[in-house]
């Protein structure tokens, strides 16, 4: 169900949520997860998930069995591609320079939601020039179960 609350781990009279922080590494436009990190904490509620083929912009998804929205997050697209260059002098303009090899790591925390099947990341293309006029599109994809086995991997 869209907009699901995550899962949660009963201990006596408390719920406590379970949360995942992922760290990906990029070169160019390819998305790599790197490491998988098990926490207990609260994630802001998903942002809303409507439908718009003509949307631009970033964000990611975890996606239910049937490709369904669980829970979306709208960020900064994390690939940077330019870059603001100040200048020597503090009169001269502040101008953005293009990113030659554009490579880098992020991170980003999701709920554990029992019915997701996937992480998908949803983006406009990379370069600044075309980011805000074209649509977003799939840009990579995770399976859950993979991401789950290597938080648990990773913490023992």
């Amino acid at each position: 169900m869209a907009g699901q609350p995550p899962d949660v781990i009963q201990e006596g009279d408390y719920e406590v949520p379970r949360a995942i922080r992922l760290t990906f590494s990029y070169v160019g436009s390819r998305i790599e997860l790197i490491s998988a990190e098990q926490l207990i904490m609260f994630v802001p509620p998903s942002d809303p998930m409507e439908r718009g083929s003509e949307r631009s912009g970033f964000w990611f998804e975890l996606r239910g069995g049937n490709d369904e929205p669980l829970f979306r997050r709208i960020i900064a697209h994390p690939i940077e591609t330019d870059r603001e260059v100040f200048p020597e002098n503090a009169t001269d303009e502040i101008v953005r320079e293009p990113v030659k090899d554009p490579k880098g790591v992020f991170s980003i925390v999701i709920p554990e939601i029992s019915a997701a099947r996937t992480l998908s990341f949803v983006g406009s293309p990379s370069e600044s020039s075309r980011r805000h006029y074209e649509p977003a599109r799939e840009i990579e994809r995770f399976s859950i179960s993979e991401v789950i086995r290597r938080a648990t991997q990773e913490h023992q």
